[in-house]
């Protein structure tokens, strides 16, 4: 059953998350339809900063800043919500892929002045947008994206599906 907290391997009925084509990755598309939403609740939208995991695609770029988060390094780039809107826009930071194919994704997305982040954790199927009321509500309400509402202390790994059992 579909729910905020539904595992995708749950609903498949496998034991290995990796058996979702999902896990970890955020469909440049989606980000596409996604990033004039974003554009829209934030004064910079010119001025962003997408994260790449160092041990994944951000293999590929210059590590001139390295955010390091527990049990993970990410490469820095500066973009833009224009820049983002373009589903090539990885092929511009040589990440290789154009028109939408299936290729690393960015991990952690947010603009200069902070009014909201994006991050797609490699390891789980889902990609979180944190941000003001109205970013989440027109997110929720846009019929393009599966979306649900969290808590900040909702448990987002696979024993937080209590609905969906193994």
């Amino acid at each position: 059953m579909m729910h905020p907290l539904v595992q995708w391997e749950r609903l498949l009925e496998v034991n290995e998350s990796r058996h979702s084509s999902d896990v970890g990755w955020l469909d440049p598309l989606v980000l596409a339809e996604l990033a004039p939403l974003l554009a829209a609740a934030t004064t910079t939208p010119d001025d962003a900063v997408a994260g790449f995991w160092e041990g994944g695609s951000g293999q590929k770029l210059p590590t001139s800043a390295v955010l390091e988060l527990p049990d993970r390094a990410h490469v820095l780039v500066q973009t833009s919500l224009a820049e983002v809107g373009d589903p090539d826009w990885g092929h511009t930071l040589r990440l290789g892929w154009r028109n939408g194919q299936r290729t690393p994704s960015l991990q952690l997305l947010w603009p200069e002045e902070h009014a909201w982040v994006l991050a797609t954790e490699i390891d789980w199927d889902s990609t979180i947008v944190a941000g003001g009321r109205v970013l989440v509500d027109a997110i929720l309400a846009d019929g393009r994206f599966e979306a649900f509402e969290v808590r900040h202390d909702d448990d987002l790994s696979s024993r937080g599906d209590t609905v969906n059992r193994p």
